[in-house]
């Protein structure tokens, strides 16, 4: 007697719910039944409930790694689904059975019925987002990326805000190389969710692929935000860490590199690709100590002759044959590297014209100016300002050297050195633009907070404005002047008359409105900022500025909120911004965005040796106001002990007695 025969069907049912895996359907008389049965409303319901029982057990199987089960239980499940689909016509199917069929068919690899049956569940409905994923994660298995891509992105329209569809888009379209797709997609994703839209699940992972993307397309600012961003989530990928260290590298910040090196050196002293950064790092500082560091690496074998390290090396024992030909092909697409740019004037000043080293001397000596690293850019001046005095020849831009110079003594804090070697470029020039340029910089060099000769500043103006009546940055220089003497009706008059002469710079109108600043005349302060946005649209530092004030004022919100986030698009290393943005969402209550923003400056901050007393009193303010008084005394505390200013250690004072006094303590 049949199965069937002797148990009703619902009891059949019952028992195949239930059985262990051990007990698999896929050849067994009960399969064959089910096939035999003839089709009714009552058998076509039970039908279902198999194909989805099979369905389930298939995927506890899978979970229990068990895939032979899994494959029988796939199996059963498309049998009972075919079934179904048989006993049914089209209406009384939806788009849901056909979509579970073709997930059990594309776990045994039948990729052909499941395109089916998916485009079986799109027709009944177009916008069903179950099946459009399923058909992109179809083509995905196939390997065929680029169709996923392009079926996902015709549906987008669909589904504009969708987290899952961003993220699953930024990825495919990162394996097919197409990062600036990859970066639109996440980058939206990523407003999504600072918006308080998106799936905040994938801030990590869209932060993680920006990064690396946007380094890929040597946007190292970028790179280096998302990374550090990323960081604040993820603090302890070592991978991105040294990342960071790579891109402040490259940028030129070479302290901030090194600490961070140093840090995961002491965590992983076998890493050796942090050896050999650290190893390039020293090479810049001190060829004296860079010496016996790469000379045990070598001596280990951990030089390779096709990374820059081995060439460093090589120039330090003076074997030039290498390190020439290494060089020549590396410089190319390494321009900005400073460690080969230092390593490329040895070979030239062993091997060629002294006119070559002379030239190449003048442009490290600027593109390290340009990175910041003074001591490397005054050191590189001064061989060539030796060299020139040397050969008569090499001389004619003799005076551009010495006031090069005077602009790394600057930048140096060394005014006194600057001052001289600006004066010796003064009497040395013959043009007589390029004197009154010169005069101009020694006039603010005169102006600088540890000189403050204001008269002698002052003489340098009035002496050029004899010379040419119409000339706005003398104008400049005298208004800056009387502005150090808190002489602000003065300054104002000086600064009015540059901007009759040059109505459209942009330096000058932003002088005037730090002068109405001072002249609490806040509707000419907030004019001429917005003039100077409006001529230039892409300076950070007025943007930033106007909306930091605007939050300070708490006016204007959401404009103050834009402008800053232009800012930080702008210069996204720079950590002030990245506070202003934090206090500008604590001004609008958003206190998590406000947190995150803020530990970001203070880490960015942080990696460039920096310690900045008001990011860690905006800190204190936005732990304050949620409620968290333990770490809003501990930043605020960390705040005054940083802070010279007398007004505000008495002002942070003032709210951590506050503070005190409310938790009881």
């Amino acid at each position: 007697m049949s199965f069937f025969k002797k148990f009703p069907l619902y009891l059949f049912l019952v028992s195949y719910l239930f059985l262990p895996f051990d007990h698999i359907f896929s050849d067994s008389e009960v399969v064959k039944e089910v096939n035999a049965l003839n089709c009714s409303p009552k058998s076509n319901e039970f039908l279902l409930s198999l194909a989805l029982s099979a369905q389930s057990k298939a995927n506890q199987a899978n979970f229990y790694n068990s895939k032979e089960d899994s494959q029988k239980y796939h199996k059963d499940a498309i049998r009972f689904f075919e079934k179904y689909i048989e006993c049914t016509d089209s209406s009384q199917r939806n788009a849901i059975t056909h979509l579970n069929l073709a997930n059990s068919y594309i776990e045994v690899a039948d990729y052909k019925s499941a395109e089916l049956q998916a485009s079986e569940a799109l027709k009944k409905n177009p916008t069903y987002r179950d099946a459009i994923f399923f058909q992109a994660r179809l083509l995905t298995r196939q390997g065929k990326l680029d169709a996923a891509a392009n079926q996902l992105e015709s549906k987008i329209s669909f589904f504009p805000e969708d987290s899952d569809f961003l993220f699953l888009l930024g990825s495919l379209n990162r394996e097919l190389n197409r990062n600036n797709k990859a970066i639109l997609y996440f980058t939206s994703l990523l407003d999504s969710i600072d918006k308080r839209e998106g799936n905040g699940k994938y801030k990590v992972h869209c932060l993680k692929n920006l990064g690396d993307l946007y380094f890929l397309n040597k946007e190292l600012k970028k790179s280096l935000l998302n990374y550090q961003a990323y960081l604040l989530l993820n603090p302890r990928d070592t991978d991105a860490r040294f990342q960071v260290a790579q891109i402040f590298n490259l940028l030129g910040d070479f302290g901030a590199s090194k600490r961070i090196l140093q840090e995961i050196h002491q965590k992983n002293p076998s890493n050796l690709e942090v050896e050999l950064l650290l190893a390039e790092m020293n090479f810049v500082e001190s060829k004296a100590t860079a010496f016996p560091y790469l000379s045990q690496l070598n001596k280990e074998n951990k030089l390779s002759r096709d990374h820059l390290t081995f060439a460093l090396h090589e120039v330090l024992l003076r074997h030039w044959k290498f390190s020439d030909g290494f060089l020549r092909e590396f410089l190319p697409n390494h321009t900005n590297r400073i460690a080969a740019r230092l390593a490329w004037l040895d070979v030239l000043e062993a091997k060629y014209t002294k006119e070559d080293y002379a030239a190449e001397l003048k442009t490290v000596a600027e593109l390290s100016y340009t990175m910041k690293q003074f001591h490397i850019s005054a050191n590189l001046i001064s061989d060539r300002i030796r060299l020139q005095e040397k050969e008569p020849k090499l001389a004619g831009d003799l005076p551009y050297s010495y006031w090069f110079l005077a602009n790394c003594m600057e930048e140096l804090k060394s005014p006194n050195r600057a001052i001289l070697y600006s004066k010796k470029a003064i009497a040395l020039s013959k043009d007589p633009e390029e004197k009154s340029k010169f005069n101009l910089h020694l006039g603010h060099l005169l102006l600088s907070e540890k000189i403050k000769r204001l008269d002698e500043a002052k003489a340098i103006a009035n002496s050029l404005l004899n010379e040419n009546p119409k000339n706005p940055s003398a104008y400049y220089l005298k208004s800056f002047a009387f502005y150090l003497e808190e002489d602000y009706n003065s300054s104002l008059g000086s600064i009015n008359k540059a901007i009759e002469i040059d109505p459209e710079n942009i330096g000058t109108i932003f002088q005037r409105a730090l002068v109405y600043e001072k002249l609490q005349n806040f509707p000419g302060q907030e004019k001429d900022l917005k003039l100077a946005i409006q001529l230039n649209p892409e300076n950070p530092v007025t943007l930033n500025y106007l909306g930091f004030l605007y939050a300070e004022r708490g006016e204007n919100k959401e404009e103050a909120l834009n402008m800053i986030l232009k800012a930080v698009e702008l210069e996204p290393d720079n950590g002030a911004y990245q506070d202003s943005l934090g206090w500008i969402y604590f001004k609008m209550g958003r206190l998590d965005e406000a947190l995150f923003h803020l530990s970001l400056a203070k880490q960015m901050l942080t990696d460039q040796g920096i310690n900045d007393p008001t990011v860690f009193d905006h800190i204190g303010d936005v732990y304050n106001a949620k409620e968290d008084l333990v770490n809003a005394k501990d930043y605020w505390k960390k705040a005054k002990q940083l802070s010279k200013n007398k007004d505000e250690i008495q002002r942070i004072d003032s709210k951590i007695l506050k503070t005190k006094r409310g938790d009881g303590n």
